[in-house]
């Protein structure tokens, strides 16, 4: 076997396990961090003092939560255990926004939920694109 031949051969069988752990890489950089999610919430709310007082520490537990779930994920590289990750952060995170939401006053919410349907809204149309460059 040739050099350059071993070499293609040793690409290959390296190439999808660091496609996995790239994307579980990109997922958490995606993710914002406890005070840039405060940060977002301060800005886009307008939150006052003691609405960031009782919010911060929502955000830095469900940040530290994530973490742990990302550590417990890392390396699993199957579907099966990326769609499991996917649906503990889902919970997690719909469980910190039903506890911020009676922080917020009706405007805030109302204003939140706007903002949180075109997150995913933006997120559908990326999933799409992802799937379409995928499948070409």
């Amino acid at each position: 076997m040739s050099y350059r031949s071993f070499v293609a051969a040793l690409a290959l069988m390296i190439a999808p396990a660091a496609l996995a752990a790239q994307d579980s890489t990109q997922l958490a950089r995606r993710m914002p961090d406890a005070a840039q999610r405060l940060d977002n919430l301060k800005q886009r709310l307008n939150l006052t003092a003691d609405q960031e007082t009782a919010i911060k520490p929502i955000l830095q537990a469900e940040a530290d939560s994530f973490k742990a779930i990302r550590q417990r994920y890392e390396g699993k590289t199957e579907r099966a255990d990326r769609r499991s990750m996917m649906q503990e952060y889902r919970k997690l995170r719909d469980a910190s926004n039903e506890k911020i939401k009676p922080v917020l006053t009706e405007q805030q919410q109302a204003e939140w939920k706007k903002w949180q349907d075109e997150n995913r809204e933006k997120m559908r149309k990326g999933m799409k694109q992802h799937r379409e460059k995928k499948g070409s």
